[in-house]
């Protein structure tokens, strides 16, 4: 998917959402690209950008699917505030269907840690998506 957060992000994300299944980007689009990130990045007042690290097929299904996980760095700015980073970790699964190729799910395998001096937090176990 386009982790774009760049003035150039809505056109990034429409041609990375045509090699999507529709419930790949409803979820994807709940999660990392919202109505509010849309409109901070339209205004100017959000700004973003992810540098990937690591893009690498771990997997081949049997029914030939491929899980590719992807690792990198995401960093966010809103206006008048310091630069957040967040590292991430993702897993996409591409298949082939009678349109192409297409990513058929995706799961953040990311989990915030609470600062080391903050008491523990219990965190949902994250769910996949779309496999």
């Amino acid at each position: 998917m386009a982790l774009d957060y760049s003035v150039n992000a809505p056109g990034s994300h429409k041609k990375a959402m045509a090699y999507a299944k529709p419930q790949v980007v409803k979820t994807f689009s709940q999660s990392f690209y919202t109505q509010e990130v849309m409109q901070g990045i339209a205004n100017g007042t959000l700004a973003g950008s992810f540098e990937p690290a690591t893009v690498q097929a771990v997997a081949v299904n049997p029914d030939s699917s491929v899980v590719v996980t992807v690792i990198g760095t995401l960093s966010m700015q809103s206006s008048g505030s310091q630069p957040m980073s967040q590292s991430l970790v993702m897993d996409f699964l591409v298949a082939k269907d009678a349109s192409g190729v297409r990513m058929t799910g995706f799961f953040n395998k990311t989990v915030t840690q609470p600062p080391a001096a903050a008491a523990p937090v219990e965190q949902p176990m994250p769910q996949p998506v779309g496999y």
